[in-house]
């Protein structure tokens, strides 16, 4: 999911064996994971970038 200034992708992947959701430069660097509850996908983003 982009961010309203196109500046971010949300995503989820399964990478630590759980769903989770991470954000990512839209140049594909600074991942950084956002939740670690397991079961976490299909991320959208509020008008405010959050």
């Amino acid at each position: 999911s982009w961010s309203p200034d196109g500046l971010h992708i949300a995503f989820a992947s399964t990478r630590t064996g759980a769903s989770e959701i991470y954000t990512m430069d839209w140049n594909g660097m600074n991942q950084r994971r956002v939740t670690n509850t397991g079961g976490a996908f299909s991320p959208t983003w509020s008008p405010r970038l959050r």
